[in-house]
């Protein structure tokens, strides 16, 4: 079994909290019909597969390097809360997120 964040660079999937997500995952894609994915749904799905993506092949000195962050205890902190973020975004399926966006309109 994978490790708990794992990124496929040959499909484009990443395997997240026991499941494979992202480009070519058939499951993943499959709970929502392609032809009715609202503009919320596409911008979510995009955001949190790109998101998850960055998480798994940023180490801290690459997150530093791309916010412009000089190593330090406040880039640590960044850092930390950018982990828990990526966290709590999983524990939501996208059409979850896609429906809270939707209702903030």
């Amino acid at each position: 079994m994978p490790d708990e964040y794992e990124y496929d660079g040959d499909t484009g999937r990443t395997f997240i909290n026991g499941q494979w997500v992202g480009k070519g995952d058939s499951s993943y894609s499959s709970t929502i019909d392609k032809s009715a994915k609202t503009e919320a749904q596409e911008l979510t799905e995009t955001f949190t597969t790109q998101l998850n993506n960055f998480h798994l092949l940023a180490d801290y000195l690459k997150f530093c390097e791309v916010l412009g962050f000089t190593p330090d205890d406040y880039a640590e902190e960044k850092y930390r809360q950018f982990q828990e973020l990526v966290s709590a975004l999983n524990q939501f399926d996208v059409e979850s997120l896609a429906k809270m966006l939707e209702a903030s309109k």
